[in-house]
Formats: C-alpha cells, structure tokens, sequence
C-alpha cells in the first residue's frame, strides 16, 4: 500500500513542476518583450492634434480663450471719457451674462463687454455729418479702439471707413479677421441719422 501511494504522489508532483516552469516561461517572455517595446514606446514621434471647428467643443474653448484681451476696461473709459473727447460712461444692463459699459455723446457711442481685466468685445457707432473734421475725429476714435483689441487693425479700420464716408452706401458692411476678433463695419440709415459703425467680437 505505501508503494502505490508513492506512485500515486509521483505524477502530482511532476505536474506541480511543469506548471510553475510554465508560469515562469511566460513571466520571462513578458520581461523580453517589455524591454523590447518600453524604449520604442518612449521614442516615439509626438502626436499632433489638429482641432478643427467641426471636431467640437475644445476648438470653442480654445477660441474664447484667445479672445480674452489683456487690457483692462478703466484705462480705455478714463481715456475716452476726458474732456477732450467727452464720452460718459455708464454700466447698463449685462449682455449674454457679460458686464457692460456704454459711453454717449450725442448720438455717438462705445460700448464695451466683458470684466475689467480683459475685455471680450466692443462696438462704436458715430453720427456721420456734414463736418468733415468732426467725421474724421470719430473714424480715429474708431481706429484707435479697433487697434487695442488687434493692433494693426487700425489701419483697415480707416480705409473702409473713409471709403464709407467718401461714397456713402447705404447698408453697406464688410467683415474682416484680426487674429481671433471679428471686425464688422457698416453704415447704417438710422431714422434720420446716418451712423457708421465697428464691432468687435
């Protein structure tokens, strides 16, 4: 009876052996491939993502962040609310659940949106008159503003607004990129004013 215990016993133990050498096989062929495929891993080319506006959100995000301006609000109202210019301003009513803030003089105004350090948008619209000084006083208010948010815009901002002013088209607008700022010039018949206007958005 010991004796065919003993080689009873014989075949388990055989068959222990064989599946620690199994597991120990595979722990080694992992380790081979590991240091194979770690270094590739880590030379590999970075790669580029290239975020259309069709591919979503993230492309919204990274384009309100662009467009945050680092300027504040108070230097542009202290400089256009001076005697030599005379808007006042005043906050209004938010727009789109951004603050707001609207200079007058006369029929002419600047509006700005957005908080203090770094705004997300402007419009100015100023009566076209008779006055040729007076109209190109305004256009270089108008300029002046147009290049704080992308400078160099200022430049296409006094072209198309002399050419409105020479020609006078009526429902006349045009629209250009500056950086990621949208420029809208138009002119307008607004009762009996007629207003050319910018906004920056």
């Amino acid at each position: 009876m010991p004796d065919n215990q003993q080689n009873l016993q014989t075949p388990q133990g055989d068959s222990q052996k064989f599946s620690l050498w199994q597991i120990l096989t595979v722990i080694a062929i992992i380790g081979i491939l590991a240091v194979i495929a770690i270094p590739r891993y880590l030379d590999r080319e970075p790669v580029e993502l290239n975020v259309n506006a069709a591919d979503g959100p993230e492309d919204t995000i990274m384009n309100q962040a662009e467009s945050v301006l680092l300027f504040g609000r108070s230097p542009i109202i202290e400089r256009y609310q001076a005697p030599e210019f005379g808007f006042d301003f005043q906050q209004g009513n938010d727009v789109d659940g951004m603050e707001n803030y609207i200079g007058m003089k006369g029929a002419n105004y600047i509006q700005l949106f957005g908080p203090e350090d770094g705004l997300i948008g402007a419009s100015m619209s100023f009566q076209i008159t008779d006055d040729k000084e007076q109209n190109e006083d305004n256009l270089d208010i108008m300029a002046e503003i147009g290049n704080r948010f992308s400078p160099g815009s200022g430049e296409w901002v006094e072209k198309q607004g002399n050419n409105i002013l020479e020609n006078r088209i009526l429902d006349f607008i045009i629209e250009k990129n500056f950086d990621a700022n949208m420029y809208k010039m138009m002119f307008q018949e607004i009762s009996q004013f007629k207003m050319m206007s910018l906004r920056i958005n």
